[in-house]
């Protein structure tokens, strides 16, 4: 019984970086979008045709239900990349896909924006918190969660695979 209580509490102690508050963005063109991000969580939340769900338990329950349901990671990054590209684009901003763990269980993905007149893609994945690199991440709660790139890289409890920058998965 251990090995299985100790199984699923491992992940959610991988968690410990909490997302960044509106208040704690110090860009204007991150809190717009920010607004688009929560705009499309909203929806996604309010969909009366798809159940969205969120984190381990929301992923477990999509394997086992037969019912119109979404919320892996990699439909979430989906969903957000086509729902805010535009705003991202009409800031001047940037914006990917990024996996860590990319072929294991742990696998993750979400959505990188970032200024690029600050930050070079190239130079993303070794960004400080300083960095103007953001990550758009819902996944685990269901929220419109913003993490600081750097931050969001040092969440997983294990990296057994390096994060790698990625075409986004195509939402529906």
């Amino acid at each position: 019984m251990r090995p299985l209580v100790l199984l699923l509490v491992l992940p959610l102690l991988a968690c410990s970086t909490a997302p960044l508050s509106r208040e704690q963005m110090d860009d204007p063109e991150l809190r717009t979008i920010h607004d688009a991000f929560e705009r499309v969580v909203r929806k996604a939340n309010e969909d009366p045709d798809v159940e969205w769900k969120s984190g381990w338990f929301g992923n477990v329950g999509i394997h086992l239900s037969g019912r119109e349901q979404r919320g892996l990671c990699y439909e979430w990054q989906g969903l957000v990349y086509g729902g805010v590209k535009a705003t991202v684009t009409s800031v001047g901003w940037e914006a990917t896909g990024v996996t860590i763990n990319s072929r294991t269980s742990s696998e993750h993905h979400a959505v990188v924006v970032w200024d690029p007149e600050r930050i070079a893609r190239e130079d993303l994945l070794d960004a400080t918190r300083q960095a103007a690199a953001y990550v758009l991440d819902p996944w685990q709660r269901g929220e419109p969660d913003t993490y600081r790139l750097a931050d969001w890289l040092s969440m997983p409890f294990l990296v057994r695979v390096a994060p790698r920058l990625e075409e986004p998965y195509p939402g529906r």
